[in-house]
């Protein structure tokens, strides 16, 4: 079987979104001929089994903000590192670019080459954000030439519309991100759009990869919601991700008296947003929305799957249209209909017509349409009806996406 590195900041248990895509990589690889082992810094939480992790130790930064909150390292390292590369990594943390995971440079470089000796692996996965994971990818590539490499952007770099530099900081920024990415084999993202910018900005060949959806981790059974209940996970972006068209939706429905308060509920797992605090406040709607705070991933799929609506919010701004919501495609897995708001031109209207999994609305109008559509619906039934075409479906499952992967692979 041959061998492969995926160099990832975020693994399981981390609940960052892309570590649902770092994992359905590396469990799904195998199963197309290639043995997968996950560079990824140390979680004293991490109790994942079935992978070949190799934890590194953590950079100075990372170990003082778990010492904070009370956690013990108890678990040794395959790979002791030498105090020059201790002495390197904390030195280089002073100066946070091309991010603030930079000092894990030296010690996942290092460990990474490590791997690659013992194991003769022949190609590596890295994927960003961070994008210190390409930086790793970049040190090793110059170690072994021969190797393939592919850079994966979950998120875009220095063309991430979420991201903010001044004008210095962009030119050092994107001299940085031409340097690193030029050594790189193939460049995979997340959709077309994405890819083009990637293909444009480099001059390389850049695939597009959905994410996907482990149809696994939904192999359940639960009650649906006895309320008409719409529900969002996630992080709102500061704003960026805003619920105000579905607020106002609400709020004009009551007036008009074609739905009842005491009939639905508005929940929101996640992060604390200030703005959302406010913005329940002004539109009255502290009866109807609920902030619930963040929950284990498992209960996450089990509030999904259990609830009426699902509620995606997109920035709306053309510059995001490339932007697939990670909680999409979790979204799907749970097969409940989707309430995507958001940029009229955004790609995943595209993908809601083409599994039939929800309807994408960019003004309040259409917002205030499906929902009483889907209310009136509940209303009979007390069941709003799932309508995905199951073979659409799954070709965003992860066993999926793996063999897109594999298949560029087997190009090298």
């Amino acid at each position: 079987m041959k061998k492969l590195l995926l160099i990832t900041y975020y693994f399981p248990p981390e609940k960052n979104v892309g570590a649902v895509r770092m994992k359905g990589i590396a469990k799904y690889l195998p199963v197309f001929g290639w043995e997968v082992f996950v560079l990824t810094p140390f979680v004293p939480e991490r109790k994942e089994e079935g992978f070949n992790i190799v934890e590194t130790p953590l950079f100075f930064k990372e170990k003082i903000k778990y010492l904070k909150k009370g956690k013990k390292f108890k678990r040794g390292f395959l790979y002791r590192i030498p105090s020059y590369i201790i002495f390197l990594s904390t030195l280089r943390g002073i100066i946070p670019i091309p991010d603030r995971k930079i000092e894990w440079k030296f010690i996942g470089s290092y460990i990474g080459r490590e791997i690659i000796k013992r194991e003769k692996i022949s190609a590596i996965i890295s994927s960003s954000t961070p994008v210190t994971s390409h930086v790793v990818a970049y040190e090793i590539k110059r170690n072994f030439p021969e190797i393939f490499w592919i850079a994966d952007f979950r998120d875009l770099w220095t063309q991430n519309p979420y991201l903010k530099y001044s004008k210095l900081s962009k030119k050092l920024q994107k001299k940085l991100e031409k340097r690193i990415i030029s050594d790189a084999d193939i460049l995979t993202t997340v959709s077309p759009p994405l890819a083009e910018q990637l293909r444009n900005f480099h001059s390389k060949t850049a695939f597009s990869i959905p994410n996907g959806f482990d149809p696994e981790e939904f192999d359940f059974s639960i009650e649906p919601d006895r309320k008409f209940t719409v529900t969002y996970a996630g992080s709102l972006y500061g704003g960026k991700r805003n619920p105000e068209f579905l607020f106002i939706a609400i709020s004009e429905l009551l007036k008009e008296k074609k739905i009842k308060e005491e009939n639905i509920e508005i929940n929101f797992y996640g992060p604390y947003e200030p703005f959302l605090e406010l913005l329940i406040r002004k539109f009255k709607g502290e009866n109807i929305v609920k902030y619930r705070g963040n929950i284990e991933r498992k209960e996450v799929l089990k509030k999904l799957k259990a609830s009426q609506i699902l509620l995606l919010l997109l920035w709306n701004n053309p510059e995001a249209r490339g932007t697939y919501s990670g909680k999409l495609f979790e979204y799907i897995g749970a097969k409940r209909p989707i309430l995507s708001i958001g940029y009229k031109g955004s790609v995943i209207k595209e993908l809601l017509e083409e599994t039939d999994v929800g309807v994408h609305c960019s003004d309040v109008e259409e917002v205030k349409k499906v929902l009483l559509e889907w209310y009136k619906e509940w209303k009979e039934k007390k069941i709003v009806s799932y309508k995905g075409k199951e073979v659409k479906v799954n070709q965003y499952s992860h066993k999926i996406m793996a063999g897109k992967f594999a298949e560029i692979l087997e190009r090298k």
